[in-house]
């Protein structure tokens, strides 16, 4: 039942229906978050109020307002307040949701909705004022419920792929970064979560959890908790009848029917499981092998494992220094990683200014997840991402330029026209962002994106545009291959032969993000079958990798064994 959450909840649930502006699905949406101060506004709209209490004070029409209106402002007073001292006093919080750390993300969020979401949702006259004033010149989304549900299924997530212990998750501490510890409120919501990616194992635990501090037989529980106590019961009872586990469960319920004895809902829901009629059981799911498999390589390339190989023998990476045929004074380190599928790797592809002025402009206008152009449904989690033209900025142009420089391929952009070269794709992934397994060597797009609608991609070029603390690695399961993310380092994948026959073994993923920053730059170049970018072998399995010792490209070894993924 491990790591069904990926297939459950990402492939169809949560990407199913994407939400406009979500705060959690990018590392700039969390920064923005994070460094938006509402203080100044909120002073303004208790201001408001303040005038607006002075008018109907005098009118005997708004009588039964005034008192409604004079606890509302010292409730924004008292809130005002809390924010001014927070700037200072929560900066280990803030700091480590800066670094994308989960379990501050997800404190962050829950301190913001808990505060806000009701006020913000006010739909009144007067109500929604308050979100207009809050808002007022600012241009990051707040957080919502649909915030806080995904940071609580990214830790459920992150905890199967990397096998983190979940006391050590509560404690805040992931793999060795220290975060906000979670409390017995973020316990039961994580639990509902799993529940509802039927993960029966890993709710009952989380729920075992977040009643663990409490006396079960206490009818004022519900009174001094901070979250609904005898919904984590129900739940916990549901789980456990489901398991065969039917005393226990039936003494839950009936304990949580106590507690609540108005509740009709949990009263019903006692009798039904007491005798066994209508019970609707909650259910488990398997996780396909594909992206079990993929997992359990991103747990072991995070633990500093080595992958082995299935399919050649392991290379020891070849290094050359290249110069470009159209810009000779342009010298290159770049290393062969895998013969066949042919994958090479440039190190120093791209400067840090060049880069920071790459993720400007993606920053610019960056849209949620969802998939790429020509990509399969699912493929992106947690992340937003930008697709730019060519022709629309001139450091966009710069790197295509670039691009075809080191494969020797075409990468033409004409508007309107038949593309060689797509546009460049920037990815700003969010915690717990991935993108899973698939084959890049064919791809089916609207004509409008390159004036073609489907064809070969030849070459998938992929450069790292951030270093990433824990996870982020590009893996190529069927291959056993990863390699670590670091800035400016640049992997170039060949998806076809050089007679033109897809590479059969090539899938291709990136590793969840465990903690720190993830951005990706993407760009494909493209074969129409009318156009001169389809290469041609001697053979029909000929590989990339003959045509290079043909031409006496391959020079001597770069170092140590698997020094790309150091």
């Amino acid at each position: 039942m491990a790591l069904v959450l990926i297939s459950v909840l990402v492939l169809n649930v949560m990407v199913g229906e994407f939400v406009a502006g979500m705060t959690i699905t990018s590392s700039k949406s969390i920064h923005d978050f994070i460094g938006m101060d509402v203080s100044e506004n909120l002073m303004k709209y208790i201001e408001y109020e303040e005038i607006r209490l002075k008018v109907i004070s005098d009118s005997s029409k708004h009588k039964d307002e005034v008192p409604l209106v004079k606890r509302r402002i010292q409730e924004f007073k008292s809130i005002h307040e809390d924010l001014i001292k927070n700037k200072t006093s929560n900066t280990p919080l803030i700091t480590s949701a800066i670094n994308n750390h989960p379990t501050s993300v997800l404190t962050v969020i829950r301190n913001f909705v808990s505060a806000w979401d009701e006020k913000l949702a006010n739909k009144t006259k007067y109500g929604s004022r308050l979100g207009e004033f809050l808002k007022k010149g600012k241009t990051s989304v707040f957080p919502t419920r649909d915030d806080l549900y995904r940071a609580s299924a990214v830790i459920t997530f992150l905890e199967h792929v990397y096998n983190i212990s979940k006391d050590d998750i509560v404690k805040g501490n992931i793999l060795g970064h220290q975060g906000t510890p979670l409390n017995a409120a973020d316990c039961h919501y994580i639990g509902k979560v799993s529940m509802e990616a039927m993960m029966l194992d890993d709710a009952e635990e989380w729920m075992r959890i977040a009643l663990k501090s409490f006396d079960l037989s206490s009818k004022e529980i519900n009174k001094i908790a901070t979250y609904n106590v005898t919904d984590a019961m129900a739940i916990l009872g549901r789980i456990l009848y489901a398991k065969g586990k039917r005393d226990e469960a039936l003494d839950l319920l009936e304990k949580a029917s106590n507690i609540d004895p108005d509740n009709i809902y949990l009263h019903n829901m006692f009798l039904t499981h007491r005798y066994g009629k209508k019970v609707t059981l909650v259910k488990s799911k398997e996780v396909d092998p594909i992206r079990k498999e993929f997992f359990e390589d991103c747990r072991n390339l995070n633990a500093g494992k080595s992958l082995g190989s299935r399919i050649n023998p392991p290379l020891s990476p070849r290094c050359r220094y290249k110069f470009s045929h159209k810009t000779p004074y342009w010298r290159y380190r770049e290393e062969i990683v895998n013969t066949h599928p042919f994958i090479t790797i440039i190190h120093d592809f791209l400067g840090k200014d060049k880069i920071a002025t790459l993720i400007d402009t993606a920053h610019e206008r960056m849209f949620n997840e969802g998939t790429l152009p020509g990509g399969q449904s699912g493929q992106l989690w947690q992340s937003k991402f930008r697709t730019i033209m060519d022709f629309v900025n001139p450091s966009i142009k710069d790197i295509s330029l670039r691009v075809g420089y080191v494969t020797g391929l075409g990468i033409r952009q004409r508007k309107g026209k038949l593309s060689l070269g797509e546009p460049v794709h920037i990815i700003d992934f969010g915690p717990g962002g991935t993108y899973t397994p698939h084959r890049d060597s064919h791809k089916v797009y609207h004509p409008a994106y390159m004036s073609l609608d489907q064809g070969a991609r030849l070459t998938t070029f992929h450069l790292f545009l951030s270093d990433t603390e824990e996870g982020g690695h590009l893996v190529f399961p069927e291959l056993r291959i990863g390699i670590r993310p670091k800035k400016g380092l640049a992997v170039i994948v060949n998806n076809y032969k050089p007679s033109g026959i897809p590479e059969p073994s090539l899938l291709v993923g990136m590793c969840p993000v465990l903690v720190g920053e993830a951005k990706v730059l993407q760009k494909g170049i493209f074969s129409s079958g009318l156009d001169g970018n389809v290469l041609c072998g001697r053979k029909p399995l000929s590989t990339h990798y003959n045509v290079e010792k043909a031409r006496k490209c391959i020079a001597g070894p770069c170092g140590a064994p698997n020094s790309y993924n150091k």
